[in-house]
């Protein structure tokens, strides 16, 4: 794969924050925003080591739950070789990895070391947070493969397709194996019902959809109720079928446009009359 790590080395050398080398990622973050933060140079050591161990865990990169990528995503590591990254730092609170698109037309994904840094008391800590991480965000290099984004629609169609891009690689990252997550605890139906409420008010109010977008997948991270309602939307279906993959590969092939069905075929019909 290609890793960019300019903004590293621009601030490693000094450089002022105005002439940090990937402006386009800072200006990429929010839609119509230019969003920087000045980085701390005490901390330079600290990045220069992580960023080391990342470039590291890029080349041997094998995500959690390996045997679930094999079935839906079985070109992930042509598709991972191929993928572009970047390194950087400056990015705000809570950006710490996310998926833009380059002003090249490629899918890129950024991880930002500094905000790593919050995340991180010793140093072997540090690699299950980096696959963690690029587990979250590969699957949706891969997901988008074969369901592009719609990125220029704020319709119940982008929502329902943010449910599912986000929920499959919330589920897919959330745990090394997901059989080992107690999935159907007390704590996890509660954050379950709560999601699933948020979103269905979210959208039966009538809310304005661009607003809905934002909050359903910003905030603390059990507050993003678009992606938490895909996270357990998968985990249900994985738990009905005893833990059998098939039935994730079943939800992943039916497509953003059948996921999450009951909540949003109600209200695009309601839209329609």
């Amino acid at each position: 794969m290609r890793v960019n790590i300019d903004t590293v080395n621009d601030y490693l050398s000094g450089k002022d924050l105005i002439s940090y080398s990937n402006q386009w990622i800072f200006k990429s973050i929010e839609k119509d925003k230019y969003l920087i933060e000045k980085v701390s140079e005490s901390k330079k050591n600290t990045i220069k080591k992580i960023a080391y161990l990342l470039q590291k865990e890029l080349v041997n990169f094998k995500p959690y739950n390996i045997e679930i990528w094999n079935l839906i995503f079985p070109r992930w590591e042509s598709i991972i070789n191929n993928s572009l990254v970047y390194l950087v730092v400056g990015c705000p609170n809570p950006y710490d990895a996310m998926t833009r698109i380059s002003p090249k037309g490629e899918e890129a994904i950024i991880i930002d070391i500094d905000r790593m840094l919050s995340y991180v008391n010793k140093g072997e800590e540090v690699i299950d947070i980096i696959k963690n991480l690029f587990t979250h965000e590969y699957a949706h290099t891969c997901i988008h493969c074969k369901y592009p984004p719609l990125n220029n629609s704020e319709d119940l169609e982008t929502i329902q397709y943010l449910c599912f891009d986000e929920g499959i690689a919330h589920f897919l990252s959330f745990d090394k194996d997901a059989k080992n997550v107690q999935w159907h605890s007390n704590v996890m139906k509660d954050r379950k019902k709560n999601a699933y409420n948020m979103l269905k008010v979210a959208i039966t109010q009538k809310q304005d959809n661009k607003e809905i977008l934002e909050k359903a997948n910003s905030g603390p991270f059990w507050e993003k109720f678009g992606a938490i309602s895909g996270l357990f939307t998968i985990a249900d279906a994985f738990i009905e079928s005893q833990y059998n993959y098939d039935s994730i590969v079943e939800l992943y092939n039916r497509g953003p446009k059948e996921f999450l069905i009951d909540i949003f075929k109600v209200n695009n019909q309601e839209k329609d009359r």
